[in-house]
């Protein structure tokens, strides 16, 4: 069996940490090796504190920012903006009594004050890092600040013959069985051993080994099979701690403790693709969103391979007005846009260069027309290499039944997966679980007869909006109402 050890660090830095304007004091006491990253830091932070490490944050000194890494900065700013994984705690912090800020959640402003209480040494003893004291527990996310907890707190607790039911049902499912004096150490540090034990290996890291287990597994398993595999031994601290890691990797749908890779079930599906007037008029094809989430997650959308008649299709560069980008990436989060180049061109406007397929000789073989499709079909799921076929209007309006089932199961599912766990906020693991879910109600002949155009399906439900998170992610959501916990929305 594989062995989780640990590296020798040389100086351990103990902080207290005090979350601002609570009354009375949430505090803890933590003690780091003095070499972590702050995005290691920032980690651990929301252990200890007990927050759900959903939201953006941001380090505080006098002149300089520490950001979350990927952060785009306002050039307003004048503060030096470093990147939470470019700089360790040993590198900002010179002096015993330095105090900075740690700010959790733009929307909410969850602001603690750290202070740096003393350097020791590292007992070889003592697992790192530890929390050594602390009082009460933070308030549950999403509830609009400092503020208004206390308010809203009180609420809870009082008499609330005065408040809207409607209001009062929307606290209970905020603050769920929550107790303002709930704080249990030992609970802590065991999630921080466990984070230990997982992160500080000497020889390997664990997600690499879950993710190259997931890059040659193309059938369902489960954890045991997992860790055989892997030749872990499974213990009651690291079995959570694993699962975890499996189940958000985005590469699989979770389904009563069985993982199933995306693959195995997605590779049976077809893409309906519905080009633009623009695509057919220029003969070329912007990938874009239409890809989600059929491509590995290290590949970009331009750097998919289409093969036609057993030729892979060239590419070129072309130039689209950024106003037009959300037609084909709109669904997509800002860092899988594949631009080229961005700025003024020779004409004066404003206009970006990326990649398309080149798609003049397809359409013109096909004397391709308003109505017609196209549908591509995954050859090689890990390499993102798909086939081209042309579906003219005539097929489309033969297997108009088949495919308004198809739109009608795609938008049952897709109302399943936002009414079920936060797990699945991020759009394509969205995707990803609505076409799983369809999966189990339809056989592989009928998913090679795709419904209509993911994109156009969903700008026609009328109920369903797509949704910026504050990291950057976008979210599915109802129009109507916003589903607790996917998103957070100011009354």
């Amino acid at each position: 069996m594989k062995e989780l050890v640990f590296p020798i660090k040389e100086e351990i830095f103990q902080f207290r940490v005090g979350l601002m304007g609570s009354e009375p004091h949430i505090w803890r006491k933590i003690q780091v090796y003095s070499d972590i990253s702050f995005q290691e830091f920032h980690e651990v932070m929301q252990i200890v504190m007990g927050w759900a490490n959903s939201h953006l944050y941001e380090f505080r000194f006098k002149k300089y920012s520490i950001t979350m890494p990927g952060t785009e900065t306002s050039p307003m700013d004048k503060a030096i903006h470093i990147y939470a994984d470019e700089v360790s705690l040993v590198e900002m912090l010179k002096k015993v009594g330095q105090k900075f800020l740690y700010l959790y959640d733009f929307g909410d402003n969850w602001e603690h004050e750290i202070l740096f209480e003393k350097r020791l040494p590292v007992n070889p003893r003592q697992t790192y890092p530890v929390c050594i004291e602390g009082a009460l527990a933070c308030p549950p996310e999403n509830i609009g600040g400092i503020e208004l907890f206390y308010d809203t707190l009180k609420i809870t607790h009082d008499d609330r013959d005065d408040v809207d039911p409607k209001w009062a049902d929307h606290l209970d499912e905020l603050y769920g069985d929550y107790d303002p004096y709930y704080f249990n150490l030992d609970e802590i540090n065991d999630k921080l051993k466990t984070k230990a034990k997982i992160e500080n290996s000497e020889d390997y890291i664990l997600e690499e080994m879950i993710a190259e287990f997931l890059e040659n597994t193309d059938t369902p398993f489960h954890l045991a099979d997992c860790l055989k595999e892997l030749d872990i031994r499974k213990t009651g601290k690291n079995e959570k701690e694993i699962y975890e890691l499996i189940a958000s990797s985005g590469e699989v749908a979770v389904d009563n403790n069985l993982f199933y890779p995306r693959i195995s079930f997605l590779k049976n599906f077809a893409i309906r693709v519905t080009p633009t007037e623009f695509e057919v008029e220029n003969g070329l094809l912007i990938t874009g969103h239409r890809l989600i989430p059929f491509l590995p997650f290290d590949i970009l959308s331009d750097e998919a391979e289409f093969i036609y008649n057993r030729t892979s299709l060239d590419q070129k560069d072309i130039l689209l007005p950024m106003e037009e980008l959300g037609e084909y990436f709109g669904l997509s989060d800002i860092d899988e846009i594949p631009v080229i180049d961005a700025g003024f061109h020779m004409d004066g406007s404003r206009r970006v260069s990326l990649l398309a397929f080149d798609m003049e000789a397809f359409y013109k073989q096909n004397h391709f027309e308003p109505g017609d499709t196209i549908i591509l079909k995954t050859e090689d799921f890990y390499r993102g290499i798909f086939s081209v076929h042309y579906d003219p209007i005539a097929s489309i309006k033969e297997h108009e039944e088949q495919i308004k089932a198809w739109d009608n199961l795609f938008v049952a599912c897709l109302k399943r997966v936002l009414q079920e766990s936060v797990e699945k906020s991020y759009l394509s693991k969205q995707l990803m679980y609505i076409y799983f879910y369809m999966s189990q109600s339809m056989s592989p002949q009928q998913a090679q007869i795709p419904g209509t155009d993911v994109g156009l399906l969903l700008r026609q439900t009328k109920d369903i909006i797509c949704s910026e998170l504050e990291d950057s992610g976008k979210i599915l959501h109802f129009g109507s109402h916003v589903v607790v916990n996917l998103v957070h929305q100011d009354s």
